[in-house]
């Protein structure tokens, strides 16, 4: 009877132990993700071009609060240099949140500061909704394409 128990005892032991590593691996996991998920590395992608004293920049993936820091990089290229002409192409951009909007309404002021003009194009079907909610398009001059940009300016 005694080694029925001690049996019983080692066995809910056994399980409770392995039940606690399976949940700290799983934790682990899901902790590497979330760092992976707030570094942003593989959410955005921006791609800049400066041609005839325009900036093109071309974003793509995911412009959220995760991802938002890349987006300094360009703003400090705006006041270094004294940009005044910036085009946004959100052609291949999936998804942008509320802070992806301030970071373009900041860059738009950083432009406007050096007195130039910021122009948006490419906004595609997934992100319209939330661009036109925000107001984003009042001060960004909408265009069809990158080239049009040349024939406005």
């Amino acid at each position: 009877m005694s080694r029925i128990k001690e049996n019983s005892i080692f066995f809910f032991f056994y399980v409770f132990l392995k039940k606690i590593l399976v949940l700290s691996n799983m934790y682990k996991i899901k902790k590497l993700c979330a760092k992976l998920y707030q570094r942003g590395d593989t959410l955005l992608e921006i791609n800049n071009e400066f041609r005839k004293g325009i900036l093109f920049i071309r974003l793509s993936g995911e412009f959220t609060k995760n991802t938002y820091q890349k987006h300094k990089s360009v703003n400090n290229m705006i006041i270094d240099n004294g940009i005044k002409k910036v085009v946004f192409n959100l052609d291949n951009l999936n998804l942008i949140d509320k802070k992806g909007i301030n970071c373009l309404l900041y860059s738009y002021e950083l432009v406007k500061i050096n007195k130039g003009e910021c122009f948006i194009c490419g906004i595609n079907k997934n992100i319209r909704k939330k661009i036109e909610k925000s107001s984003l398009l009042n001060y960004l001059i909408e265009i069809d394409n990158e080239l049009s940009t040349f024939s406005i300016v």
